[in-house]
């Protein structure tokens, strides 16, 4: 199983899969406008391809029908969506959300704009930062060679310098 903060960084850019999600107002006659979090179809599929191999690697597929599968992998995909929209992924200004898929990869959820700004290895790298500090003051394993890498850019960036 993937962890996060076992990763090395490299590692981390690698397994990730970065998906941008934007925020959609559903208007409905009589009520006030509902917004939600919805991905781009080429994303969808490319989380639905992730899910699927997820669920194949665990043996759980054992669906009668193609239509089956499909009906499974669009529920576990809009359960990832309405999981990132609840942790405030598009409603809160530079908030990106992750999850595990097992041993496939890491799932990014991240505003779409803030992805024209930002270069996705950066939220990854954020992401994977944030995983390893968040496990040390926890006490849990994590990549020690990853975390001095990163307070290495930090101490250089606060003297100017850069580092890879």
């Amino acid at each position: 199983m993937l962890d996060f903060a076992m990763m090395s960084a490299e590692e981390a850019l690698e397994q990730t899969l970065v998906l941008a999600a934007r925020a959609k107002e559903e208007r409905r006659l009589g009520a006030p406008p509902v917004k939600h979090v919805s991905l781009a179809e080429s994303d969808l599929e490319r989380l639905r391809d992730c899910l699927l191999a997820h669920v194949e690697n665990l043996g759980h597929i054992e669906l009668s029908s193609p239509t089956m599968v499909d009906v499974y992998l669009n529920t576990a995909a809009r359960s990832l969506i309405e999981e990132a929209q609840a942790a405030g992924v598009c409603t809160k200004p530079g908030l990106h959300w992750f999850a595990r898929l097992g041993s496939v990869c890491m799932v990014l959820f991240a505003d779409e704009q803030r992805l024209r700004s930002v270069d996705s290895d950066h939220l990854v790298a954020l992401a994977h930062e944030s995983a390893i500090r968040t496990a040390q003051k926890a006490g849990r394993p994590f990549n020690s060679q990853a975390l001095a890498t990163y307070e290495a850019r930090a101490a250089a960036a606060n003297h100017g310098e850069r580092i890879g």
